[in-house]
């Protein structure tokens, strides 16, 4: 049985739960989605009780999905750093040229590389 109380205390503070959440993702539109992950997430609970202050309970739970979502996106930030920095050194000519240079010695050498003319002045 779905809680019909915290399903009412959604609709009821859900404008409160976008204006804190925008506020603190700097973003309407991560609010908005942030929110409708919430009613997503009540509406499949199988709770009896919510107990006596369940705006509390919907705030800790937007606020748990804030931080999960936070932690994705460090994560993904992160690999995807990872994958460029690997693409970077996979394309390098030295990759080609040195096979058995470590990828920190590759970033050394590219970054003190100097352009020089063709005539070697």
């Amino acid at each position: 049985m779905k809680s019909k109380s915290l399903i009412q205390t959604y609709a009821e503070k859900r404008g409160n739960l976008v204006r804190v959440f925008a506020a603190r993702l700097r973003s309407m539109a991560e609010a908005e989605d942030l929110i409708q992950d919430l009613f997503f997430k009540i509406e499949r609970l199988e709770i009896q009780e919510v107990g006596e202050n369940p705006s509390a309970l919907l705030f800790q739970m937007a606020n748990h999905l804030m931080l999960d979502r936070l932690r994705s996106l460090k994560r993904a930030g992160a690999r995807d750093a990872v994958c460029t920095v690997k693409r970077q050194l996979f394309d390098s000519p030295l990759r080609v040229i040195a096979p058995h240079l470590k990828a920190s010695k590759i970033r050394f050498i590219q970054s003190n590389q100097t352009v020089r003319s063709p005539g070697g002045e």
